[in-house]
């Protein structure tokens, strides 16, 4: 797969511990897309030196980041005799994702070698409550997996990805505002380092936006599809928690000068519209927010007695049924989403668009953009319609984008986790 447009960060004025640890990170990441390398294949991938391999591989194995593997089976098959295979190990790092929901939060915590350890999802709603209470959780619970980790002789709890339905700014920790939850700019990221500070912790929190989290996934996923020549500029949104969106552009995520860009909750529909909670009027959350359709639909005691995911089930199947309200309920969201859609397309013009949340269930009826719109979208053999195209990952992108980068960061940075060198987070 080609590497989805990440650029390894190699610093401005290079020493040789910054070649070493850059070096590390090659063959750490060509460990980590598959199961079982020899030196001799590793050295080819990389470009690296047999010698230069074999030194690394040593320097791996004494940090106890990679293993040989009994599994050879599994390995590049190479001919000759039978090499030692090399891959990562499971119990070296581990990497964690907590998702903020609609009406409930998610723990998710894996090893680099991407076994998963906990996934647990929490009943507990944050809205209305204040951002500290959240910040408690987040606390207590990376307080807990931190001890799961050390019971399970690990080398530690590096990163930890909280994800927010709200826009983060680009320094991974402020967000700027969670309207759905009445929180206004907040410095997340930092109120957790510390609390997590003042209890001995040396976990560090990157705080990521969950429509670019799950696009990162679904893009990952599109390249892999089609290795050999991949889209390039990828439109993403989605539809839970509000209205949410992020594009890819020219292989990188566009976060625009404040890392806030892309919100289509927010472009403006109707200029004499309701006045939305950011400030303006008419924005396409004043008409197609999740909340409001199901309201539309009757369904809004749903949504708060049995949560968000349980309601729009429902008014999928309502709709597909025949319910005449449900049915009208989806058209109006519908005509307004795609007045956006329409808009951001022609703006960003995109090779492909990914729909997720529940609008994953209505590529059908969010394709009708019309030719003039429709002409501009297509890769490879995805033209038009068939360039608009259904989540992947559907409710997983969000924790899956999350411990992708996460992962990334970690094995391209390795040498400088296991040396305690001071590190800043990256974006791709």
């Amino acid at each position: 797969m080609r590497n989805a447009g990440k650029r390894p960060h190699v610093p401005t004025r290079l020493v040789s511990r910054d070649v070493r640890d850059h070096n590390l990170g090659l063959v750490l990441a060509q460990l980590a897309s598959g199961h079982g390398f020899s030196r001799s294949y590793l050295s080819r991938a990389t470009g690296l030196t047999p010698g230069s391999v074999t030194q690394l591989v040593n320097e791996l194995e004494e940090y106890g980041l990679v293993v040989p593997t009994d599994d050879r089976d599994l390995g590049v098959r190479e001919p000759g005799r039978r090499k030692e295979l090399l891959t990562l190990a499971d119990n070296s790092y581990a990497i964690a994702s907590i998702e903020l929901k609609n009406d409930s939060a998610r723990v998710v915590c894996e090893t680099l070698s991407g076994i998963r350890m906990v996934d647990e999802e929490h009943d507990i709603d944050f809205r209305g409550r204040p951002p500290e209470s959240f910040a408690d959780f987040v606390v207590e619970q990376t307080a807990g997996l931190e001890q799961t980790v050390t019971s399970r002789g690990m080398l530690g709890l590096p990163l930890v990805g909280v994800v927010v339905p709200a826009p983060v700014f680009d320094d991974h920790g402020t967000l700027l505002a969670a309207i759905d939850y009445g929180w206004g700019t907040v410095d997340l990221g930092s109120d957790v380092m510390a609390r997590l500070g003042q209890r001995g912790s040396s976990a560090r929190v990157v705080v990521f936006n969950d429509a670019s989290s799950s696009l990162w996934a679904e893009y990952t996923s599109i390249c892999k599809s089609v290795p050999n020549n991949p889209p390039k500029n990828v439109l993403y949104i989605k539809s839970d928690v509000g209205i949410g969106g992020s594009a890819i552009l020219q292989g990188s995520i566009f976060n625009g000068s404040h890392g806030t860009a892309i919100e289509p909750g927010h472009f403006q529909i109707d200029p004499n519209g309701a006045l939305c909670a950011c400030g303006r009027t008419g924005c396409l959350v004043t008409t197609a927010d999740p909340a409001i359709v199901l309201d539309r639909a009757g369904l809004a005691s749903v949504d708060k007695q049995r949560g968000r995911d349980e309601a729009l089930r429902l008014l999928l199947e309502r709709e597909s049924d025949g319910d005449a309200r449900a049915g009208r309920a989806l058209a109006d969201a519908d005509a307004d989403i795609m007045q956006v859609l329409r808009n951001i397309i022609v703006l960003l013009t995109p090779e492909c668009v990914v729909l997720g949340g529940y609008l994953s269930e209505r590529v059908r009826e969010l394709s009708d953009l019309g030719d003039a719109t429709l002409d501009l979208l297509g890769y490879e053999g995805h033209l038009r319609r068939e360039a608009i195209l259904p989540s992947h990952y559907v409710g997983e992108g969000a924790v899956a984008g999350a411990l992708m980068r996460l992962r990334d960061f970690v094995l391209r940075n390795a040498g400088r986790l296991v040396a305690g060198a001071q590190w800043v987070w990256r974006d791709e």
